[in-house]
């Protein structure tokens, strides 16, 4: 088979939605038993890293969940949203606060 590099070249891999799922699809089949590769694939060989690498990493959350994320990748992550502030895990309480809103609807 092709190279996530090969395939996403040749879908072309813009932000184009007709390029883009096939490149998402194409490294989800190739990658998605490790969410590392998955998203170095993402990243690297394609041109709409950033939409592509957060399809593929929320894909790959919601079929592995968290404990797939490399922990070096998770180490050092304070959430704050202001380093000067030292506001440690306030991006967090949002998230928590925003989802509890949402579910209690």
């Amino acid at each position: 088979g092709y190279s996530s590099l090969s395939a996403c070249t040749y879908f072309k891999s813009t932000s184009y939605l007709m390029e883009t799922i096939p490149c998402i699809l194409y490294i989800l089949m190739k990658h998605g038993n490790s969410f590392e590769d998955a998203m170095l694939h993402a990243v690297n060989d394609t041109c709409a890293n950033g939409t592509i690498a957060a399809c593929v990493g929320a894909a790959m959350g919601a079929l592995h969940g968290k404990s797939s994320i490399p922990s070096s990748w998770l180490e050092g992550f304070t959430g704050q949203t202001i380093p000067e502030q030292n506001d440690n895990g306030k991006v967090q309480q949002i998230l928590i606060n925003t989802a509890q809103k949402l579910w209690q609807k």
